[in-house]
């Protein structure tokens, strides 16, 4: 196994691991989800799907931006993951702040949802409010494109969205400032942002807030 060189070595060996075990040995790796642990607390995962996945359920899914959130993120904060995917990041924000800040979780995808609302119960979370949304410039639907892999569906086609095995649907799109309006969220501490290409879109909806 090759090593990136870039990462503590438990960290590379941990990725290389990742990488290995689904390149030689996925035709094993039962396809259904399974409640794991982490740093967040419990989720879960579905191995099968990506080496993403593995890294998650490792502990070293994108393992830099999960050192930053660590240093940054204290108690009471109120904090925006926008592109929620299966909650990793929502649920290491709740750990990180014992349960007593805010979490405002935003993701498109109602497969998705469901499974960030079960890891929710399991962890007895009441800090995270989960939005099945997308978060753009204004508010009304939009046509929303599963991607190959659940944390690669965008507002906008792409080449991953002609291997997905889902069609196209249409999502609801609300403003990040009507949302914390409607909140009464005065301001954001942190905001994180995964979403496939429509960054300027959520940006342009945030502008009074943020």
């Amino acid at each position: 196994m090759k090593l990136p060189r870039e990462y503590p070595f438990r960290v590379a060996l941990k990725l290389a691991l990742s990488r290995y075990l689904l390149s030689r040995f996925s035709f094993v790796i039962p396809d259904r989800y399974f409640l794991m642990s982490y740093y967040g607390g419990r989720i879960y995962l579905n191995l099968k799907e990506s080496s993403m996945m593995i890294d998650r359920a490792l502990g070293v899914y994108e393992y830099w931006k999960t050192c930053l959130f660590m240093r940054l993120i204290e108690s009471d904060m109120i904090v925006a993951d926008i592109g929620t995917n299966k909650g990793y990041f929502s649920f290491l924000f709740a750990k990180l702040m014992n349960d007593k800040g805010k979490v405002l979780s935003f993701e498109p995808h109602p497969g998705n949802c469901f499974w960030v609302r079960k890891s929710i119960s399991a962890n007895k979370y009441t800090s995270i409010k989960l939005f099945n949304c997308a978060l753009s410039d204004r508010e009304g639907k939009a046509v929303f494109y599963p991607g190959k892999k659940s944390g690669w569906g965008s507002l906008f086609f792409s080449p991953s969205a002609t291997l997905s095995k889902e069609a196209s649907f249409r999502v609801k799109t609300y403003r990040l400032d009507k949302i914390l309006e409607e909140e009464n969220i005065d301001n954001i501490d942190v905001i994180k942002m995964d979403v496939e290409g429509a960054d300027l879109l959520v940006l342009r909806g945030g502008r009074e807030y943020t």
